[in-house]
Formats: C-alpha cells, sequence, structure tokens
C-alpha cells in the first residue's frame, strides 16, 4: 500500500485494472482541483485583507498634508499603485502555478501509461494531456506579454519611493510651503520615471 503522497508504478502486461486507475487518477485531480480552489479563495481574501491594511497604513503617511489638491492626487496615485502591485503579483503567481502544474500532469499521465488506452478513454486522456499543454503555453505567453513581475515589481517600488517622500516630508523642518513643493516635485518625478 502507498503512503500519501507517494508515487507507485506497477507494470501490468494486461489493462485488466484501466478503468480503475482512470478513476482513481480522475479522483485525484478533482481532489486537487478542490484543494486548489480553497487555497485561491483563501488567498483572494487574505489579499484583499492584505491591500486594505496597507491603504490603512498608506494614509497614516498622507493624512497630514494639509494641501487638499495634493493630499487627493498621494491618496489616489498611491492606492493605484498598490491595487495594481498587487494585481499583478497575483497574475504572476497564478500563472506560474499554472506553468508548473499543467506540464507535470501531462509528465504523470504520461508516464503513468494512461495514454495507451482503448476507446473512449482514450480519448479522454489525449484531451486532457491537450488542454494541460495548451494551459501551460497560455500560462508563459500571457506572463511574458502582460510583464506581470515586472509591472508587479515596477508598481510595488514607486508605491514604497511615494511613501519614502512622504516619511521625509513629514520631518522635514522647513516651511510648509517649502516642505509642499519639495514634496510634489520628487512624488511627480518618481511617477513620472514609472511611466516614462
Amino acid at each position: 500500500m502507498a503512503v500519501k503522497g507517494e508515487v507507485t508504478y506497477e507494470l501490468r502486461a494486461d489493462d485488466s485494472k484501466l478503468e480503475s486507475d482512470l478513476k482513481e487518477a480522475q479522483k485525484k485531480v478533482e481532489q486537487s482541483t478542490e484543494k486548489t480552489a480553497d487555497k485561491i479563495e483563501q488567498t483572494e481574501e487574505k489579499t484583499s485583507k492584505t491591500v486594505k491594511k496597507e491603504k490603512e497604513d498608506f494614509k497614516k503617511l498622507y493624512e497630514g498634508i494639509q494641501n487638499d489638491v495634493v493630499r487627493e492626487r498621494i491618496r489616489a496615485s498611491g492606492e493605484w499603485y498598490i491595487e495594481r502591485a498587487t494585481k499583478y503579483k497575483r497574475i504572476f503567481f497564478i500563472l506560474s502555478a499554472i506553468g508548473i502544474i499543467a506540464p507535470l500532469l501531462v509528465t504523470v499521465i504520461i508516464s503513468a501509461g494512461l495514454n495507451h488506452t482503448d476507446g473512449g478513454s482514450d480519448m479522454a486522456v489525449r484531451i486532457v494531456i491537450a488542454a494541460c499543454s495548451a494551459l501551460a503555453s497560455f500560462s508563459s505567453t500571457f506572463m511574458v506579454v502582460l510583464k506581470c513581475k515586472e509591472k508587479w515589481k515596477n508598481y510595488r517600488n514607486t508605491v514604497e519611493q511615494i511613501k519614502s517622500e512622504l516619511v521625509y516630508y513629514s520631518i522635514d523642518e522647513e516651511t510648509d510651503c517649502e516642505r509642499l513643493k519639495k514634496l510634489v516635485d520628487r512624488t511627480e518625478k518618481i511617477m513620472r520615471e514609472e511611466h516614462g
């Protein structure tokens, strides 16, 4: 008897256990899919809480700005960068996971010899192999086209730089007008460089 998580290979000259093997493989795929769906849901909830917390922390940095226009500009920009960094990080990890798991499934199916069946089961296995291969190709292509990792890091870097400038603003001992002008110049430069 195999230990949970352990792969056991059994070589047979006939296909007497083919249907039961396919059913067992299908059951494992369904269980894995359910676990993945649960983890995705938990991650979404955690991400939502994380974004909300980061926005609250960010608010503490800009709420001391007296000029309404500047404060609103920094709030809107900072929140936009926080949301986008989180979005692209999430997309990057989902596509990366698909790009890893789908080829592994193809390898397992082929290694287990499940692609050498007769009749309807053969077609189903071929469809699963083709779908996994297409998913792997799609995920890697989509990740490159979207530039997920690059955008995630750029947006994260930009919001962290804005936070840093807000901290400098809060401890600057110049007059309010000079502090505000310096803050606007620096934050706008950061955002221009990110857009550039």
